[in-house]
C-alpha cells in the first residue's frame, strides 16, 4: 500500500492517515508495555508512481513534502538522545526499552511443589511385587496354542472375543512375571554390591518410562568431503550419552537448518548414587540460549532418598540459575515424609523457598500426597499447597492405567487462586489407550486435553474424520464483506 493511492470511498485522506497513525502508535505502546510512550510518525511514499511537485520532489496527496520532514525527525531524535545521555535526566529518552520483567513467585512456588522423581524404583518395585504375588504365575497357566489367521477367521464372534481376552490375560501375566524377575535381580545385585544393571527385561513393552522412539540419522553421502552437512552434524548415541543437533528450518542457518545441540547423559555410581544431565544450547547471529538440568540422587532400600540439582536457562540478557534439594524418609511402611528447598538467582535478585510433603499409601492402588510451601523474594511472599489422590489400575505398571485428582491453592498479594486438575490414562480396548487431562481454577480459566493412541487400523478413519470436521467448520465460517474485500484490493494496488 502506498499513500498516494486515491481511495474510491467517501473517506478523507487526513482522517485515514490519522487512523493509521493511531493504530501504529497503539502497537508500539503494547510492544513497549508503556501506554504513555509517544513516538512521532512520518508518512513516507517511495512508490515509482508517486506524485511530484514542480521541483521534482515526491509529495503526499495533500501536497506535503515528506523527505524534509523525515530528515528533520531523524536529526531531532539523534540530538535528543545524545542530550539526554549527557545531561542524564531521570526520565531519559530511550530508543528501545529494556525488558526488566522479574520471575513470578506463584510460578516458582508451583515448580517447587512439584515432586522430583528419583531414579530408585524401590517404591514401585515393592508394590508391584506384592501385587504380582496375588496373581496367577505365568508358568502355572495351562498350555495355550496360538491360532493362525485362517483359523481365527473361522471362529464365531463369541469365540474370537474369548480368544483375545485369554491372549491379553496371558500377555499381562507374562509382563508381570518379567517385572518381578527384574525387581528380584535388582535387589540381589544391590545386596551383593555388584554392578549388575537394575534394568527390567528387554521385552517389557509398556512401562511408566517414556516411549522409545527411533531417531533417524542423516543419510551418509557417497562423497567424503568434510564440509558436507552429514559429516558436520551427526548423532552420538551410547548407553549413557546422547548428543544430537537441533533442527530449525526457520532459523538463521537457512543452508543447513541446524541452530543448536541437544545432549543427555546419565551415569550410575556405586549402587545407590546416580547423576544425570540434560540440556540444549542454541546459537544465532547475536545471542546464545542455554537450558540445562543437572541432578544427583541417592536412594536407600530402607526408604531414605536425597536429591540435589541445578537448573540454568537464559532469559533475555540474564542467566536464571536455580539450586534445589529434596529429602525423603519412610516413617512407616505406608507413610513417607519429605521436604525441599530452592534458591533462584535472576540478575541481582534472589528468590528462596521451602516445602514440606507427606505421602500415604492406602491399600496397594491408592496414594494420597499433601504438600505446602512458601516462596520469598523481592519483598514479596507467595504461599501455597496442594492435595493429590492417585488411583492406579490393577495391572499397573505393566499396563499403564491411573487416575489422578489434584487440588491446589496459591496465595499472592492478598489474592487466592484455587485450581483443580484431573489426569487419567486408561485402556479403551486391547490395542487402544486414551488419556484425558482437564484443569480449571477460580478465575474461570481451564483447559481440556484428550489424547488417544492405538495399534489398530483406526488411525486412518480418525484422520479422515478430523479432516472432514475441519472442512465443514471452514465452510460454515461467515464470508468476508464484499465492500471490505474491494477496499483492501484498492489499497493493495
Amino acid at each position: 500500500m502506498h499513500w498516494s493511492k486515491i481511495c474510491h470511498y467517501p473517506l478523507e485522506y487526513d482522517a485515514y492517515t490519522r487512523y493509521c497513525k493511531n493504530v501504529v502508535q497503539r502497537h508500539i505502546q503494547v510492544a513497549a508495555s508503556n501506554t504513555q510512550l509517544e513516538n512521532p510518525i512520518v508518512l513516507v511514499d517511495n512508490h515509482p508512481m508517486c506524485r511530484r511537485n514542480t521541483r521534482a520532489e515526491r509529495v503526499l496527496p495533500n501536497g506535503q513534502v515528506w523527505v524534509s520532514e523525515l530528515l528533520l525527525l531523524c536529526g531531532a531524535t539523534k540530538l535528543l538522545a545524545e542530550a539526554n545521555s549527557l545531561l542524564k535526566f531521570q526520565d531519559s529518552f530511550l530508543l528501545s526499552q529494556a525488558n526488566t520483567r522479574l520471575p513470578s513467585l506463584p510460578h516458582l512456588l508451583s515448580s517447587l511443589l512439584k515432586p522430583y522423581s528419583s531414579s530408585s524404583s524401590d517404591g514401585v518395585g515393592s508394590e508391584m511385587t506384592e501385587l504380582s504375588d496375588e496373581e496367577d504365575d505365568y508358568d502355572q497357566l495351562p498350555p495355550f496354542r496360538l491360532l493362525k489367521k485362517s483359523e481365527f477367521e473361522k471362529l464365531t464372534k463369541e469365540q474370537r472375543t474369548a480368544y483375545l481376552d485369554e491372549l491379553d490375560y496371558r500377555e499381562t501375566s507374562y509382563l508381570k512375571q518379567q517385572w518381578k524377575e527384574g525387581i528380584r535381580r535388582q535387589k540381589l545385585a544391590e545386596a551383593q554390591n555388584s554392578d549388575v544393571s537394575p534394568a527390567v527385561a528387554d521385552d517389557y513393552e509398556e512401562s511408566t518410562s517414556p516411549e522409545v522412539v527411533h531417531m533417524s540419522d542423516m543419510e551418509i553421502p557417497l562423497s567424503f568431503d568434510s564440509d558436507y552437512p552429514a559429516y558436520r552434524y551427526r548423532h552420538l548415541i551410547t548407553n549413557d550419552q546422547l548428543f544430537r543437533p537441533v533442527l530449525d528450518p526457520q532459523g538463521w542457518d537457512h543452508d543447513i537448518g541446524f541452530d543448536g545441540i541437544n545432549f543427555e547423559s546419565c551415569h550410575d555410581y556405586k549402587k545407590n548414587i546416580s547423576a544425570s544431565i540434560a540440556g540444549q544450547m542454541r546459537k544465532d547471529k547475536e545471542d546464545m540460549y542455554i537450558q540445562s538440568e543437572c541432578s544427583v540422587s541417592y536412594a536407600d532400600q530402607s526408604g531414605y532418598s536425597l536429591m540435589g540439582g541445578m537448573d540454568m536457562q537464559t532469559a533475555s540478557k540474564d542467566l536464571v540459575c536455580t539450586v534445589h534439594g529434596d529429602a525423603k524418609f519412610r516413617n512407616l511402611a505406608w507413610n513417607t515424609t519429605g521436604g525441599g528447598i530452592s534458591v533462584t538467582k535472576f540478575g541481582m535478585r534472589y528468590f528462596s523457598g521451602a516445602k514440606l510433603e507427606d505421602s500415604v499409601i492406602i491399600g496397594k492402588r491408592v496414594q494420597l500426597v499433601a504438600n505446602a510451601g512458601r516462596m520469598v523474594g523481592g519483598g514479596q511472599v507467595a504461599d501455597g499447597g496442594g492435595l493429590e489422590v492417585t488411583v492406579r489400575g490393577k495391572d499397573y505398571p505393566v499396563r499403564e492405567g491411573s487416575t489422578t485428582i489434584a487440588a491446589t491453592v496459591l496465595s499472592f498479594e492478598k489474592e487466592t487462586v484455587l485450581s483443580a486438575n484431573l489426569q487419567s490414562v486408561f485402556r479403551v480396548g486391547r490395542g487402544s489407550k486414551l488419556s484425558v487431562g482437564a484443569n480449571i481454577n477460580s478465575r474461570n480459566l481451564g483447559q481440556l486435553c484428550i489424547k488417544t493412541s492405538t495399534s489398530d487400523h483406526a488411525e486412518v478413519a480418525l484422520v479422515a474424520a478430523i479432516s472432514l470436521v475441519q472442512f465443514l467448520l471452514r465452510r460454515r465460517s461467515p464470508p468476508t464483506d464484499k465492500d471490505e474485500q474491494r477496499f483492501d484490493s484498492d489499497l493493495d494496488e
